[in-house]
């Protein structure tokens, strides 16, 4: 066994399809080229967390310790461990370094490529890392714990990169994007949330609404498919539309807010072919779609209005090992 190992998974966009990808609609989603780092070392007592966002915290190993109290912060971590565990890796004290370019809590995805990165250093450790397959198992056991019912498009998204149209329970499908002369403009509500609260939300209205939101879910997972359409043929207006829909279906089952429609609307305002959350919602990120000449408006536009803002390209790979 290694005394180190390092590893880093992106985080993400979806573009359109959260929430309604629980009941089955389909969801488009890209890693972004921001990513979130976890280096794991053997040695000292127990499981400790180190991460300059999450702050320290430490617990005994599984099956040591049994009454001790654990943080919620480190639960998810040790859901994977037990994962681990399960497949054959040894379960020895060792410490997590985080580092993330990520802001966290914001539906950009910072506890699956947590998850994502923390298995794959944990078992690169031992000699043997995680095949994309085996991480995606061992990470979804974390992302259970943090998020209660996860569509599992966070941690495919983390896995793999790239863009990707998904649909629970079937293969994901690689997108090759058709689009130039545009980029994704990402901006932050500083507004922090569970998203399991938003989660259970929007289900509870969705069940509140019956037969009117199987209509809903319907014309969800047709604007998904006419996005991927659009980013297939290149049609950056076509796609831009369809995520203003969107938008309207997600704040019909109570998942936008003020913070969000106020940025949703000063990048349209600027220019934006389309703008919407992304995410669960309540808080978290904007994302807007704009013509390259356009995005420095769009900046301007969302200044006030958010707590930071940036351009986000594409990141074509997904969970990677690093030098440690």
């Amino acid at each position: 066994m290694m005394r180190a190992a390092r590893a880093s998974a992106p985080g993400k966009v979806i573009i359109v399809g959260e929430h309604f990808v629980v009941r089955g609609s389909l969801a488009i989603v890209a890693a972004i080229g921001r990513r979130l780092r976890v280096t794991v070392r053997s040695g000292g007592k127990g499981i400790v967390l180190e991460s300059s966002m999450l702050g320290r915290h430490s617990a005994p190993l599984p099956g040591q310790g049994a009454e001790a109290k654990v943080s919620p912060v480190l639960e998810p971590y040790i859901a994977v461990l037990r994962s681990l565990a399960a497949r054959g890796y040894s379960v020895v004290p060792h410490t997590i370094l985080v580092e993330s370019s990520i802001p966290p809590r914001a539906g950009l995805g910072s506890s699956a490529a947590s998850m994502v990165a923390y298995a794959l250093s944990y078992s690169a450790m031992h000699g043997d890392p995680l095949s994309a397959e085996d991480l995606y198992s061992v990470a979804m056991e974390g992302e259970k714990i943090a998020h209660g019912k996860p569509s599992g498009v966070d941690v495919t998204i983390a896995v793999r990169g790239g863009v990707l149209a998904y649909r629970m329970g079937e293969n994901p499908v690689d997108i090759r994007p058709g689009l130039t002369g545009v980029t994704l403009l990402v901006a932050d509500t500083g507004v922090e949330r569970r998203t399991r609260d938003v989660v259970e939300h929007v289900l509870s209205i969705a069940d509140a609404l019956g037969e009117a939101s199987t209509h809903i879910y319907k014309a969800a997972d047709l604007i998904a498919r006419e996005a991927l359409h659009a980013i297939e043929k290149g049609d950056a207006e076509g796609l831009g539309l369809m995520m203003n829909a969107a938008q309207g279906l997600l704040s019909s089952l109570g998942a936008s807010s003020l913070e969000i429609e106020t940025l949703v609307y000063r990048m349209r305002s600027a220019g934006a072919l389309g703008a919407k959350l992304t995410g669960a919602g309540w808080g978290g990120c904007v994302i807007g779609l704009f013509k390259e000449g356009q995005v420095e408006r769009g900046l301007e536009a969302v200044a006030e209005s958010s707590s930071q803002a940036f351009t986000a390209p594409i990141a074509e790979e997904g969970a990677r090992l690093e030098e440690s």
